[in-house]
């Protein structure tokens, strides 16, 4: 899930003090799960008679046979692992047994398992693992649990359901259920169980020049000319593939033009906002896709508009004169809201509810460094960071401790820098 994406700006904004907060609408209740492979990869799904009638147990597969032994599985969505190595002495099952009939868990039908609890009674189970890598205990979304196998099965293959309060669900990566009209050799779809990226825009002759490096191994991926070296930039999953896509906010229009698979053309264009505003990005409403706002310094205001379609639905008035204002999931409910960075004191203060209260501060960075926000470490959480323009550097804090856990040289002084998934959904 990408949710926000707010470019650092060299120049102080104005903030009032004081709450004004029309709510928004509630979110969803799907946990936004991805599929549980590395980034990138793309796996084919199937189901079979013995899952059981109106089971939406599922099977993935990239080859044939025991092709797939070894590859690795990741969690779907942060939460709560517990492990069920297989002891008996059988490793294998002929035929297969249903993993989810009465004893088959815990027993040879499902092999090597994890099973991992997640909020609101959601719950994830990966079967016929050939090994697990973890242990009893929290894990987060991208993070390997095991490695594909055939314990408890005939064949390689990763068994995977999704489950609310015990019972399985219609399996749904970023809010999207898969098709399920198929038994064997159904569709293949690409993992985006990703962190972010970075990502520099130059001025190249009065245009606007995208660098993007999807994993923050300071080469470029993509490079793709869009916009007015005067518009602002901005990131976000404009439709709900899964990906992100690019997009510039003119001033001089008060107008968003949004490219939703970075190719250098506009799909959308929206009117808000006033020459004077600095754009934001966020999923507002938790349905997986990316809304805009705007933060305007002479009210001190942060406005929301959820669905992109030029109407404010939430205020909220947060900071104070001189803070620059940031947009993150920085609780990973699915869900963004609004924060400032306050150079005076290098200080970071996030609100995870949009109330215009503060539920988190901490110290990071340096007064002429740029805020940054992405999710850097793939957990469904956003993350703060620092692009320091003297050196071309972006600092990364993984889980908001105010410590740097990694860091990239990429851009130059005087680029707009910018955080995202740009990969192809």
């Amino acid at each position: 899930m990408r949710t926000r994406r707010l470019l650092f700006v060299v120049a102080c904004v104005v903030a009032g003090q004081g709450l004004t907060v029309q709510p928004a609408s509630a979110g969803t209740a799907q946990l936004l799960f991805e599929m549980p492979f590395p980034c990138g990869q793309d796996w084919q799904v199937a189901t079979h008679a013995y899952h059981g009638d109106g089971d939406y147990a599922t099977d993935w597969n990239q080859g044939s046979g025991d092709d797939d032994l070894g590859k690795g599985v990741v969690a779907s969505y942060g939460g709560i692992a517990t492990i069920h190595p297989l002891t008996g002495a059988r490793q294998q099952a002929d035929p297969p047994i249903n993993p989810r009939a009465p004893g088959a868990l815990g027993a040879e039908g499902a092999g090597n398992y994890v099973v991992i609890e997640h909020a609101d009674g959601w719950a994830t189970r990966y079967l016929h693992l050939d090994t697990i890598t973890v242990g009893n205990g929290p894990v987060r979304r991208g993070q390997q649990i095991g490695t594909v196998g055939s314990t408890g099965a005939t064949s390689s293959h990763l068994h995977y359901e999704q489950e609310l309060d015990g019972v399985d669900q219609h399996v749904s990566f970023n809010g999207r259920p898969i098709d399920r009209s198929y038994t064997y050799n159904g569709p293949t779809y690409r993992s985006h169980n990703c962190s972010d990226g970075v990502g520099a825009v130059r001025d190249v002759t009065g245009s606007a020049k995208w660098y993007l490096d999807f994993n923050r191994n300071a080469v470029s991926d993509r490079t793709v000319s869009y916009g007015l070296s005067s518009d602002l930039v901005v990131s976000g999953d404009w439709d709900g593939d899964g990906g992100e896509g690019i997009g510039v906010y003119r001033p001089s229009a008060g107008t968003w033009h949004l490219d939703y698979d970075a190719n250098g053309g506009s799909d959308q264009v929206v009117r808000y906002g006033l020459a004077t505003d600095l754009p934001l990005t966020g999923d507002w409403n938790g349905d997986g896709r990316a809304d805009i706002g705007v933060f305007r310094a002479s009210d001190g205001m942060f406005m929301l508009d959820i669905g992109r379609d030029g109407g404010t639905n939430t205020r909220v008035t947060y900071g104070v004169p001189t803070d620059i204002p940031v947009v993150g999931d920085w609780d990973g409910n699915g869900t963004a809201s609004v924060g400032v960075f306050r150079p005076s004191n290098n200080t970071w203060y996030l609100d995870n509810t949009n109330d215009g209260r503060t539920d988190v501060s901490l110290s990071f960075g340096r007064g002429e460094d740029g805020p940054v926000v992405g999710d850097w470490d793939g957990d469904g959480a956003d993350s703060i960071g620092v692009f320091r323009s003297s050196t071309g550097t972006w600092y990364l804090d993984y889980d908001n401790d105010g410590a740097s856990d990694g860091s990239v040289e990429y851009g130059i002084a005087g680029d707009r820098v910018i955080a995202g998934d740009w990969r192809s959904p």
